[in-house]
């Protein structure tokens, strides 16, 4: 009977144990697992391949919900990615990191700056003092509160910021730059020039600035300084295709064709495989009214990106103002097959019934878009032209309003409401 009882001791003291080890075992493989993929990730984010850095501290963050670093890594691999959802998910990433521990400064700041980028200037004050009140010499933090200040047009306040950060680290090109253009809004054109030139004598070479300072000359119309300048950033970085655009949009700009389509084609030379030097050729030759080399150019840059939606939509709209419908029809299907491009395709396709005379369908499609995306400006200007066409003035009436109020500046759907309060000869609203 006591033999029994210790067998039965024995034995459960036995299981005991080996749950013990079992549950050691596990929460060591755990732990081994979380370690492999933030060591991928890491490798990966050094590598700039931040998708699938993604996905590694995605995994690890399953085997540790509770660890705020991990949250953090991930956070950064989607910031780094740049694209809307990616930036979504590093803010739910963040919120998630300060959550766990309010501590990492760096977390709040990245919050912080993600609530500028929404204009939730009041949240991004918040995290900015957050961290300003255990550390008061953080430059980020003073950066961005000078950027919540700005943003709230509180422009001495912002200025005293960014000097703050500047006497803190003077080295920092950012806040010469933010702070130079503080300087500009508040029309201390003198110091903002004098700032631009006190960044580039710490770093002679830095393209950000001399590119901004560029810019700024041209906005005070001196465009033969904006030209040097922006000549002075190319000799630091001549494969900078940023900059060949930069200047190629410069010469535009001031009606300098030959240059421009130059510097245009130097942008395509150095960065081949870069949809966007080809692309921004196709716009300066159909302002041109070069249809051709227009078209040319969007082509090319469709076969450097068959998955790029801007070159196919600039095609389809040069098509459509040459008339040649068939040709447009055959993108606006391309678009429309393509992932993400259902908006853009359906208004397209609208401008293709109405140019094919048929309002009513056009109607129809257009008003799908602006369901799916109201605020498209060009969607409510066409919709009025569809209503016009099908005799019904008093809906293009409300339809250009609608644009008008969207874009303030764009002139067409000014135009066309004029016209029809001259017809209904409502001449005060005309005016």
């Amino acid at each position: 009977m006591l033999y029994g009882c210790w067998s039965r001791r024995s034995a459960s003291l036995v299981l005991v144990l080996c749950l013990l080890l079992l549950s050691s075992g596990c929460k060591g493989d755990v732990q081994a697992k979380k370690a492999a993929h933030m060591q991928r990730g890491e490798a990966y984010a050094a590598s700039k391949k931040y998708a699938e850095a993604a996905i590694e501290f995605a995994n690890a963050v399953k085997l540790d919900p509770k660890d705020a670093q991990v949250y953090y890594k991930l956070a950064l691999a989607y910031l780094n990615q740049g694209e809307l959802p990616s930036l979504q998910k590093a803010f739910q990433a963040l919120y998630k990191s300060v959550e766990l521990d309010p501590a990492i400064a760096d977390a709040q700041l990245k919050l912080g700056e993600l609530y500028l980028l929404d204009k939730k200037f009041d949240e991004a004050q918040a995290k900015a003092e957050l961290v300003l009140q255990s550390d008061p010499n953080n430059v980020g933090a003073h950066i961005v509160l000078g950027n919540v200040y700005a943003g709230k047009k509180d422009l001495p306040q912002a200025i005293d910021a960014l000097r703050k950060a500047l006497a803190l680290d003077p080295k920092l090109m950012q806040a010469y730059l933010y702070l130079a253009n503080l300087y500009r809004l508040n029309n201390d054109f003198r110091t903002a020039e004098k700032t631009y030139q006190d960044a580039l004598a710490v770093d002679p070479k830095h393209v950000a600035t001399h590119v901004a300072l560029g810019a700024f000359y041209a906005t005070q119309k001196q465009f033969g300084k904006a030209e040097k300048a922006l000549r002075k950033a190319l000799e630091s970085e001549p494969q900078n295709v940023n900059t060949h655009l930069q200047l190629a949009h410069f010469y535009a700009s001031r009606g300098q064709a030959k240059e421009a389509e130059i510097a245009y084609q130097q942008a395509m030379t150095v960065a081949p495989k870069d949809v966007r030097p080809s692309l921004a050729l196709g716009n300066f030759y159909a302002a041109s009214q070069r249809a051709d080399e227009a078209a040319a150019a969007y082509k090319k840059a469709v076969a450097i990106d068959p998955k790029a939606l801007e070159p196919k939509q600039k095609l389809a709209e040069l098509y459509l103002s040459q008339n040649k419908l068939d040709e447009a029809a055959t993108i606006i299907d391309e678009i429309l097959k393509a992932s993400g491009g259902k908006v853009m395709g359906l208004y397209l396709r609208g401008r293709l019934e109405l140019a094919r005379n048929q309002p009513s369908e056009a109607i129809a499609t257009l008003q799908k878009v602006i369901h799916d995306e109201p605020n498209l400006a060009q969607a409510h200007y066409y919709l009025g032209l569809a209503h016009l066409r099908n005799q019904n003035p008093d809906s293009a009436k409300s339809a250009f309003a609608e644009a008008i109020k969207l874009a303030p500046n764009a002139l067409d759907p000014h135009l066309a409401l004029a016209e029809l309060f001259l017809q209904s000869k409502a001449f005060d609203q005309a005016m």
